[in-house]
C-alpha cells in the first residue's frame, strides 16, 4: 500500500477523551472564517457555471487506433453554480460495431473514475471544506488540532465524518466512517499555497474494512490557470488492491476546452 503521511502525535492525543479540554483562548467562529475564506474553491470563483471536456489516458490510445486521433473526448463534466454537477456523453465519429463494447467499457469506466473524485473534489476544492461541514458537528480541540464530527443518515447508511485540522485551519486528515459496513475510508489532503488560499494538491485515500485494508488510492491533480482561475486539467490516479500487492494501476483523466459562464439552463426533469 502507499506510504500515508502519519500525524501520530495529533492522533495520539485524540485517541483519549479526557485530552479534550477546552481551552479559553479559542475562538470558534474565528476558526470557522478561517475555514471559509482560507481555501480556493470554484463556488468562490465568481462564475456560474463551467463545462470541460473528458478523456483519459485509456481512451486516447483506443481512438489513436481507431481514429488516428488522439483529441477525441467522450464525455462532457458540467458544473453548475454552487453544487450541481453533471457529466454528459458527446458524440465521436463513427466506428467499427464491432468494437462497441470496449468502447463502452472505456467509457463507463471514466465515468466511474469521475464521480468517484467529485466526491472528495467537491469537498475540497468545488464548494470547500466549509461548506461539507453539517449543522449537527461536534467541534473538540486540544493544544495542537482542532477536530470537526457530524453524521448523516441512520441505520444502515449512517456515516460519520471526522475532520482534523490545524489550529491555522488546514485540513490534515478526513475520516470517513460506516459502522453498520465496519468500513473505514482514510483520506490524507495536501495543499498548497496560492498567494493566500489553500489549493488542493493531492490526496491519498486507505479503505479498511472489519480492521483491514482492502485498497489505496492516490490522486493528483495537475492545475492550471483558465479566465484567471485555477482549474485541474490533468487529474492523475494510481491504484493499489490489497490482494494483489505487486500491482499498482495508472490512469490519467484530461479535462479540456474548459469554458466558463456559458448560455446554459438546467431544465427539471419528471421521475
Amino acid at each position: 500500500m502507499f506510504k500515508f503521511r502519519i500525524i501520530t502525535a495529533i492522533l495520539c492525543l485524540f485517541s483519549v477523551q479526557s485530552i479534550f479540554a477546552q481551552h479559553e483562548n479559542f475562538d470558534e467562529q474565528d476558526f470557522f472564517r478561517k475555514l471559509h475564506d482560507s481555501y480556493y474553491t470554484l463556488e468562490n470563483s465568481g462564475f456560474e457555471n463551467m463545462t470541460a471536456f473528458v478523456s483519459s489516458l485509456k481512451f486516447e490510445k483506443f481512438a489513436k487506433n481507431i481514429w488516428k486521433n488522439t483529441e477525441i473526448f467522450p464525455l462532457q463534466f458540467m458544473w453548475f453554480r454552487p453544487n450541481k454537477m453533471y457529466i454528459s456523453e458527446r458524440g465521436v465519429p463513427s466506428f467499427d460495431k464491432k468494437k462497441e463494447s470496449e468502447y463502452r467499457e472505456l467509457v463507463d469506466g471514466i465515468k466511474q473514475q469521475l464521480r468517484g473524485i467529485l466526491v472528495d473534489l467537491s469537498r475540497y476544492y468545488i464548494t470547500g471544506i466549509y461548506t461539507s461541514i453539517l449543522d449537527n458537528y461536534v467541534l473538540r480541540h486540544n493544544e495542537q488540532a482542532v477536530q470537526i464530527t457530524y453524521e448523516t443518515g441512520k441505520d444502515w447508511d449512517l456515516t460519520k465524518v471526522k475532520n482534523l485540522f490545524g489550529y491555522n485551519g488546514l485540513l490534515l486528515e478526513t475520516q470517513i466512517i460506516y459502522p453498520a459496513q465496519k468500513k473505514i475510508i482514510l483520506i490524507y489532503p495536501s495543499f498548497r499555497l496560492v498567494k493566500t488560499k489553500w489549493l488542493i494538491d493531492n490526496w491519498q485515500v486507505q479503505t479498511t474494512i472489519n480492521g483491514e485494508v482492502v485498497n489505496g488510492f492516490e490522486i493528483r491533480l495537475e492545475n492550471a490557470q483558465v479566465n484567471n482561475v485555477w482549474v485541474p486539467v490533468n487529474i492523475i490516479i494510481k491504484v493499489k488492491k490489497a490482494d494483489e500487492p505487486e500491482n499498482t494501476y495508472y490512469d490519467m483523466l484530461k479535462l479540456r476546452n474548459i469554458i466558463f459562464n456559458q448560455s446554459l439552463e438546467l431544465v427539471p426533469t419528471k421521475d
